[in-house]
């Protein structure tokens, strides 16, 4: 027994030398920068802060100092929409958070902004960043150089201003219909405060969940004010490709850090089960999508019957993913083409396969629609929070 407690007690004595070593290796990093330094002894990133870091908050701002309350805000999730301004106030347009993994550059100066997008060689993403945005596969935030340059020449055209006018549109209507249902709920017309914004709170994340829906995959739907009332459906319940995706996005960090086996325990909470049971479906229901997304707009590859730019996909209404899938389709096709012709010129040339590297796989159009629903979904719902 002695030995197991001394092996433990090793085990620990040596992974907090490691985080000392970690964290004056950072410090001395950032010190070369002659910048204003937030020194914070532990990992922002890693699975224990990203679990306990909000149920522990409001012991750990009632104990901590000034000084160190304002360092533990600083790496939280979102401190910006909240802090706004206010650190920069203090501590000037940039300064370093050193922590014991990755150091932090935050700066509120447009010109470094824009220098660091413009030199994404020399900037790159985080191993953090591209395990939670490629959660369902490679896409524009996850990839480098060629493949981030073929990805950008076929997503680009699905961002386009009819899209926009959608966006705009659907909000308009979702936002209409939130305001209809609060004026003429039970809660608005008794007076009770709390759960008229607890309402307008699920309202808003609501309306996100649909304007995705419209914009990006084609699925209307109406408004309709959550009940506490209304029976959930059974953890292991049907559910199609929207719900799975949109319930990953409102829980992106347990998706992306939760092994599966563990959301699908019995004693999870029903929300983690429900998210297990989306992440072992989503494969399936996407590729379910793509398929009958291909045969509502007429887009079926040549092996399973080519008809790009048919009469169906012409009067067929703009979405994020009829036009991802017809783009990647026809880079296919073109590439396919091009491999058929050499053959025919050079037969033994070896130059077939040559245009497979110009379309989207069905793993980066999964990837991409991703990574469109959970930034639109951000940006929607702190923009409506916003104007509340």
């Amino acid at each position: 027994m002695s030995l197991i407690i001394l092996g433990l007690a090793l085990v620990v004595f040596l992974w907090a030398g490691s985080q000392v070593l970690f964290l004056v290796r950072n410090y001395n990093a950032a010190k070369s920068m002659g910048l204003p330094l937030v020194v914070v002894p532990y990992d922002p990133d890693g699975f224990i802060f990203g679990v306990f870091s909000e149920p522990l908050k409001p012991l750990l701002r009632r104990i901590l100092p000034a000084s160190a309350r304002r360092a533990f805000d600083l790496t939280l999730w979102g401190w910006e929409f909240h802090d706004k301004s206010a650190i920069h106030e203090q501590l000037g347009p940039a300064f370093v958070i050193v922590t014991t993994s990755l150091n932090r550059f935050v700066t509120a100066d447009p010109a470094t902004a824009n220098a660091i997008l413009a030199r994404r060689r020399d900037f790159v993403h985080p191993d953090v960043t591209t395990s939670v945005m490629g959660l369902l596969g490679h896409n524009l935030v996850t990839s480098v150089d060629d493949s981030w340059a073929r990805q950008r020449r076929i997503v680009a055209p699905a961002l386009n201003e009819r899209i926009s006018a959608g966006v705009w549109a659907e909000s308009k209507e979702q936002a209409n219909e939130l305001a209809n249902a609060l004026l003429s709920s039970t809660t608005t017309a008794t007076g009770d405060a709390h759960a008229s914004t607890k309402e307008s709170i699920t309202g808003l994340r609501a309306i996100a969940i649909n304007v995705l829906k419209r914009v990006a995959y084609g699925r209307p739907a109406p408004y309709v004010l959550p009940s506490e009332s209304a029976a959930k459906p059974t953890p292991h319940a049907e559910m199609t490709y929207v719900d799975a995706i949109s319930l990953c996005t409102e829980l992106l960090l347990f998706a992306a850090f939760v092994p599966g086996a563990i959301l699908l325990l019995p004693i999870m909470p029903y929300s983690m089960r429900r998210l297990g049971i989306a992440l072992k479906r989503l494969p399936k229901l996407t590729s379910d999508l793509l398929d009958n997304e291909r045969r509502e707009s007429g887009t079926i590859l040549t092996e399973k019957g080519v008809n790009l730019g048919s009469a169906a996909t012409l009067a067929a209404p703009d979405t994020i993913i009829r036009t991802l899938v017809r783009l990647s389709d026809e880079a296919k096709e073109q590439g396919n083409n091009c491999d058929r012709a050499n053959q025919i010129k050079e037969p033994h040339s070896g130059t077939s396969g040559s245009g497979k590297s110009q379309y989207l796989s069905e793993d980066e159009i999964a990837g991409n629609l991703f990574i469109f629903t959970a930034a639109g979904f951000d940006t929607t719902a702190n923009t409506l929070g916003f104007a509340v």
